[in-house]
């Protein structure tokens, strides 16, 4: 074969070699394509942000005044909860002065309010009442159904109570209301509750008794 033939054959063959890899290219290339196109888009919805507790909750049972005796029947009523037994036992009080949510009567007169509730170490509650609450009158019975709901509200929710004493303006107090004798602590009495609500507040009284006579 002469010089000229000879490099005539190579460059064909050059020719046919890049042709060659052009072509794998192009379907390499169309093959991406196709692969990339045929991928579906996520659509699964994202998980939903975790959500915030809210206050946790407690339960305390209200003592008021039955609308056919002179008892006092219990309320069923959901509070925040609070690490200090003290404004737990302050929420409870104002709820109380605050009266019924259903059939029930109100223990207090309309307008009583609370200013401050501590508890000492020997389990008296000092519950301090607004001086201004004593413009509204009652009855001696309505007088003990007062003071019992309060405290036997108090002694049924918070077993660290046992006696209250009750204070007006931060000051003592010979009676709420003129008929019974405010001036020295006043213990849990069930002669107003029946059933098993009595006998709820007897088994708190009996176990409180021994540490403290």
């Amino acid at each position: 074969m002469s010089p000229a033939a000879s490099l005539g054959a190579r460059r064909r063959l050059a020719g046919v070699a890049l042709a060659g890899a052009a072509l794998a290219g192009a379907m390499l290339c169309a093959s991406c394509g196709r692969g990339s196109g045929s991928e579906k888009p996520d659509r699964r919805p994202s998980a939903p942000a975790p959500l915030e507790a809210g206050p946790e909750t407690r339960e305390a049972l209200l003592l008021f005044v039955s609308p056919e005796a002179d008892v006092l029947r219990a309320e069923r009523r959901e509070f925040p909860w609070s690490p200090s037994m003290e404004e737990r036992a302050a929420g409870v009080a104002r709820e109380l002065l605050r009266g019924p949510t259903g059939d029930l009567l109100p223990a207090f007169p309309p307008g009583w309010k609370l200013r401050e509730l501590w508890v000492t170490r020997d389990g008296t509650a000092i519950v301090d009442f607004d001086g201004a609450s004593r413009s509204a009158a009652t009855g001696s019975t309505g007088e003990l159904l007062a003071i019992a709901a309060l405290v036997d509200t108090l002694a049924l929710n918070f077993p660290e109570i046992h006696r209250v004493s009750l204070l007006l303006d931060g000051e003592e107090t010979e009676s709420l209301f003129g008929h019974v004798d405010t001036r020295f602590p006043l213990k849990p009495d069930a002669r107003f509750l029946q059933g098993a609500l009595e006998d709820r507040l007897r088994a708190a009284v009996a176990a409180a008794e021994p540490a403290h006579p």
